[in-house]
């Protein structure tokens, strides 16, 4: 067998009877220790019975992707079982669409209970096509500057689900603008909607996620607050205070068992790359100054889904180790800066 084809042979675990052991786990068996090429990925109970493994092996029981001693049945290694958000509750704002909406997907493949928040009505849309898939997925049309609804919105998810396990702060506006033709409505409505909204959300949330000494605060910044250009002066401001926002949730959170990060994607495929009715990603100048010149060293502006699994990662387990931390999503753009 082909190395590629062993790469690309299904991964199988063997259900152990009740009588040997309760449970199972992975092993890698490397070359050197069996005569079999790269990898050989087998199952054996937890009690050290590796000795059976290469038995079975020597013996031509097992085989690339899958050990099957004889008289063991085998049961595929389903989506299932590989959630690493399975049950977690999560709330994510500005879920309608770009960002938010592809991390309201990527948290529903991943297992999570998603409670998508938006003002827009087609959230709506949103969540009937994730339930369609069999996710679970409730929409909430709701203005975050509203904090009062903000708030009965947490109540009632904490009185349905018994508590939030998940935040993720994404929604935001920006207006267009210099110095000379902004306003100081416009500056306050950007405030109230980037930043705020996301203080009174973590207020409310982080007492839930305290009692049960677990969770998960996910803002995203962008990386208008690492190096910024002209007329987004209030929307720079707000995603750079998110940052050192971030960084403030989280000594503060940390005692709790809560972590809280922030993602700065840069240029993203979304509606907000339109601007006066132009994508952004096609004019003239974006094609030659950032993918021809490579100003983004990966030549291309992101997908929304890219985002929402650095998303994934920061909201699971696998970061259980990570706080405070902004990561940047950018493609390289900011190294060239």
């Amino acid at each position: 067998m082909s190395q590629k084809a062993a790469d690309q042979a299904r991964l199988r675990i063997v259900a152990v009877p009740a009588a040997i052991a309760p449970r199972i786990e992975l092993i890698r068996i490397d070359r050197g220790l069996v005569r079999y090429p790269k990898r050989v990925y087998a199952a054996r109970p937890f009690q050290n019975r590796l000795g059976d493994v290469r038995a079975a092996l020597h013996n031509g029981h097992a085989k690339f992707g899958c050990f099957q001693p004889p008289g063991w049945p085998v049961l595929e290694k389903s989506q299932h079982d590989v959630m690493r958000l399975r049950d977690r509750i999560a709330l994510i704002t500005g879920a309608a669409q770009g960002i938010g909406a592809a991390i309201a997907e990527e948290f529903a493949k991943e297992g999570a209970i998603v409670y998508a928040i938006d003002r827009a009505a087609h959230v709506e849309q949103l969540a009937h096509r994730l339930q369609a898939s069999g996710a679970k997925c409730v929409p909430v049309q709701l203005d975050l500057t509203d904090h009062s609804a903000l708030k009965t919105c947490i109540d009632d998810v904490v009185a349905s689900e018994s508590g939030i396990d998940i935040l993720v702060n994404n929604a935001a506006i920006c207006y267009y603008e210099d110095l000379f033709d902004s306003s100081l409505e416009h500056w306050r409505e950007t405030q109230a909607v980037n930043l705020e909204a996301q203080y009174a959300a973590c207020k409310l949330v982080a007492p839930h996620m305290a009692r049960r000494k677990w969770g998960r605060i996910v803002n995203i910044a962008s990386t208008q607050a690492i190096s910024t250009e002209p007329r987004v002066g209030a929307y720079a401001a707000s995603k750079g205070a998110i940052v050192t926002f971030t960084k403030s949730l989280a000594i503060e959170l940390a005692p709790h068992g809560i972590n809280a990060n922030a993602i700065a994607p840069g240029c993203i495929h979304t509606p907000m790359s339109v601007i006066n009715g132009v994508d952004e990603t096609t004019t003239e100048l974006f094609q030659t100054w950032y993918v021809k010149a490579r100003k983004i060293p990966l030549a291309r502006p992101g997908e929304p889904s890219e985002i929402a699994r650095v998303a994934v990662f920061l909201a699971s387990d696998d970061a259980s180790y990570v706080t405070g931390h902004t990561l940047v999503a950018d493609g390289g753009l900011t190294i060239t800066f």
